[in-house]
């Protein structure tokens, strides 16, 4: 399978994915609210947003080996591939010890956020348990970069899509039965770790001169993968600042009622930019491929077709998110949730310029040149923090998203894309041209479909919400193709299209 075919692939299952765990979030999320209640709901919530700092302890060594496997890989060293996987091994399974100890203290202090003894305990057993599903976790993280490497998402989605049914079914039935949330940390724990062996017969299967062998940790290699990763950890330390301190800054000044509130919002964001995501954000071995090779000429095309690609999705996506959320979301979760509608608008616009500017941050893993973006991350980290203290007290939940989403725009539109350009000798000027009339057409083209729906009365239901949207897509598409990509790029994107497809496309 050549690289355009596993990118169509991997992008499609990723996106197929994407969908299913959606749907699912769409039924499940009331119920599992309406089972536990608003508060149960938000120290849920809570238990998670720690959670994801546990990974603080990865040290940034996940990306390291996605780079050095990926880059070994292309070169077909496969000994250095292997050196790679075992020492990275070898320091997970120490950090692993770090992090049960750390829940363990965690879980110690939590009387200082709980003051009802009987919630006090179940809180406790919840977080132990779920530091002891992350530790579990951290050894597998060793064989992450082959997947990344070969590009084989698609089997990746078979995995995350077995353990998806398995946890959802076992939720419903705990629920249902009167169980809170001690188990759904089982469940998590139980599904995590079947996941984690599937991930490790899928990475064997890929890469089939892989071994597990001590012989292979190397000490010269641990030095090499923390001068890598230290700047990746900085970058992981701005991205939970900016994308999980928001549940503590307003557990602190509200009540985590409200944590719930915005935390709809906010979710409904997440899968849209993981939907995202999952469509082009697998990019980074193909261009640590050009640059093992010195090919720079294509690292520069493939970027400025990136953004572009990224805009037409992003913008598209963002604004039928922007009109149709209120409607949905009282449908969804009734009308006392309302005011999760402004957090929704404001972090849909800044995480979709986010999203528009991941192949630069892509770019910059490639080439080894993070270092400057975890600079400017963790300046923006430290700007959401200070912005969301300040503004959460006056403006409530709202303020609490724009104290995230100032600094974002700030540092991805206007700091990240002149020092990639500057790495890859590409004109500043070109880069920002290059995504203007995307923008603008795809801006104007959801204005004008907006103005459509509300001239022919668009009805307050999931079907009409649905029906409008897919209305909307195959104009938008046939334009864009058209007027957006040269000759050259619109065949490089049927190539990814099946022959069937492109069979189809060229009789119609």
């Amino acid at each position: 399978m050549d690289t355009a075919k596993k990118l169509y692939v991997s992008s499609l299952s990723r996106i197929v994915l994407g969908f299913i765990q959606m749907g699912v979030a769409f039924f499940m999320m009331p119920f599992v609210l309406g089972k536990l209640g608003d508060e149960w709901y938000g120290i849920w919530v809570l238990v998670g947003s720690i959670g994801s700092y546990y990974f603080l302890m990865d040290l940034g060594l996940s990306s390291a080996v996605s780079r050095y496997v990926a880059y070994h890989l292309a070169q077909e060293e496969h000994d250095a591939a292997n050196t790679v996987i075992n020492t990275s091994l070898v320091i997970y399974s120490v950090l692993a010890v770090g992090v049960l100890a750390i829940a363990g203290g965690v879980a110690l202090g939590a009387g200082l956020f709980i003051q009802d003894p009987g919630k006090l305990q179940i809180v406790r057993e919840v977080l132990l348990i779920s530091g002891l599903t992350l530790t579990l976790e951290f050894p597998f993280k060793a064989f992450v970069g082959i997947v990344q490497a070969k590009i084989r998402y698609d089997l990746l989605t078979v995995s995350h899509l077995t353990t998806l049914i398995m946890s959802t079914a076992a939720i419903y039935i705990c629920l249902e039965h009167g169980f809170g949330i001690r188990a759904l940390a089982w469940i998590a724990f139980v599904t995590t770790l079947i996941s984690n062996v599937l991930f490790f017969l899928i990475a064997r299967h890929l890469f089939r001169r892989m071994r597990v062998r001590l012989a292979f940790f190397s000490r010269g290699r641990v030095r090499e993968l923390f001068g890598y990763s230290l700047w990746s950890y900085m970058i992981h330390i701005a991205d939970l600042l900016r994308n999980r301190i928001d549940s503590f800054v307003i557990a602190a000044f509200l009540s985590p009622v409200y944590v719930t509130h915005y935390f709809i919002g906010a979710r409904l964001v997440e899968y849209f930019s993981n939907m995202l995501s999952r469509a082009t954000n697998m990019v980074t071995p193909v261009f640590t491929s050009y640059h093992a090779h010195q090919d720079f000429e294509q690292i520069r095309t493939k970027l400025l077709l990136l953004n572009r690609i990224n805009v037409v999705l992003g913008v598209f996506g963002a604004g039928m998110i922007i009109v149709f959320g209120g409607i949905f979301i009282k449908l969804w979760m009734g009308s006392s949730y309302v005011d999760a509608y402004p957090v929704l608008v404001v972090l849909v616009v800044a995480l979709t310029i986010n999203f528009i500017m991941n192949p630069a941050v892509n770019v910059l893993y490639a080439i080894s040149r993070h270092r400057y973006l975890a600079w400017a991350s963790l300046a923006e980290g430290v700007a959401n923090l200070v912005l969301s203290l300040l503004l959460t007290p006056r403006l409530g939940i709202i303020g609490c998203a724009i104290g995230t989403a100032i600094p974002l725009f700030i540092n991805r539109l206007f700091v990240i894309p002149p020092y990639v350009c500057r790495q890859i000798n590409l004109s500043v000027f070109r880069f920002y041209s290059d995504l203007l009339p995307a923008t603008a057409f795809a801006a104007i083209y959801v204005l004008i479909a907006s103005q459509t729906f509300d001239a022919v009365g668009l009805l307050p239901s999931y079907h009409g919400i649905v029906l409008s949207s897919l209305a909307s897509c195959p104009l938008y598409i046939a334009i864009v193709v058209f007027l957006i990509f040269n000759r050259q790029e619109r065949k490089l994107l049927f190539s990814f299209l099946p022959e069937r497809v492109r069979v189809g496309c060229r009789l119609g």
